[in-house]
């Protein structure tokens, strides 16, 4: 490869074994898309591990070409001629919004560690680049990526096996809709956007950082299902839509989202308050979220969406004290 070799301290070499940790028994696998186009080439995908209990419901992955897709799209600055094509075409645009990016996160996730760039599916240009960086990345950096993901899913694992089916049970009777069947398809990787992760829909398909701080320990199984959560809540949404309309009142900025990290952290904290005895600090908490513009979420949410989550009040209830309060 043409370029220089950029000088990421904190990764070496690399075996090229795709590293997966199922935690799930079913996976979520078609890719809708129509440009790249899911199926261009093999429909080979790495080996799963299940590993013992009950049914989880994660599917858990660190892949080559998404740790590599992800890589260059942080490093777009360094990597010369490798890179010029994510600089120019991909690094403007946004992972979670921008549609081609969508398509090729969820055409990469399909793919074998051991494929070629040219199965993608994807424009010339994007080809090259990929074919470019891929030896330089799996001999000098993909050991100590995967490494990292490979410990992240190690310490999230037994915890979604031992309450999982718990807290997606009680996320699904609280957002009112079905945990998605199978299992949630989970890329891990070294770089995720810069929030530490995303997810997108149809399919629902979560992408998160194993290296950021803010996505470790207890926090890292609290993000696994503040991003599935983004899945599941569409009729809460679409309850706050209504009240605010009725109400003639413009939806406050971002309350959806806080309502988000809100929820999922009140039933990790108190799951694992039961089951472990845990004080837990929850992710909102941890990162200071809850400063600032979302200091009047957070106290409508104390008071009139906590007692839903405690079940001494109803969802109706809730949603117009909510509605009424901000």
């Amino acid at each position: 490869m043409q370029g220089t070799i950029p000088p990421r301290e904190r990764l070496t070499l690399r075996a090229s074994i795709p590293a997966i940790l199922c935690v799930c028994l079913f996976l979520a696998s078609n890719a809708s898309a129509q440009t790249p186009q899911p199926g261009v080439g093999s429909n080979s995908r790495p080996s799963i591990t299940v590993p013992s209990g009950p049914l989880p419901v994660f599917a858990l992955y660190s892949s080559f070409w998404i740790n590599l897709h992800h890589v260059l799209y942080e490093e777009l600055r360094d990597w010369n001629s490798a890179v010029d094509e994510y600089e120019t075409r991909l690094a403007p645009h946004d992972l979670l919004f921008d549609h081609e990016l969508v398509l090729m996160n969820d055409r990469l996730a399909e793919m074998g560690d051991d494929e070629s760039a040219q199965v993608t599916g994807f424009r010339a240009g994007i080809i090259a680049a990929l074919a470019k960086a891929a030896p330089v990345y799996r001999a000098h950096w993909w050991q100590d990526d995967d490494r990292a993901n490979r410990q992240w899913i190690n310490t999230v694992a037994p915890l979604v096996e031992d309450l999982g089916v718990t807290i997606s049970r009680r996320l699904s009777a609280i957002y009112r809709s079905p945990w998605p069947k199978g299992a949630i398809h989970v890329d891990v990787c070294s770089y995720a956007g810069v929030f530490g992760g995303y997810t997108t829909l149809a399919p629902l398909h979560i992408t998160v950082s194993s290296r950021d701080p803010r996505n470790q320990g207890l926090a890292a199984f609290e993000l696994l299902f503040h991003e599935a959560s983004h899945g599941l809540a569409d009729p809460v949404r679409n309850a706050l839509d209504r009240e605010f309309q009725a109400l003639a009142k413009p939806i406050p900025r971002d309350l959806w989202h806080a309502l988000l990290f809100y929820t999922t952290g009140e039933v990790i904290r108190s799951t694992l308050a039961v089951t472990r005895r845990d004080v837990y600090k929850t992710y909102a908490e941890q990162n200071h979220l809850y400063e600032r513009d979302w200091q009047a979420y957070q106290k409508a949410l104390d008071r009139d969406w906590h007692p839903y989550l405690e079940e001494t009040t109803d969802f109706g209830t809730a949603i117009k004290r909510l509605a009424q309060d901000l």
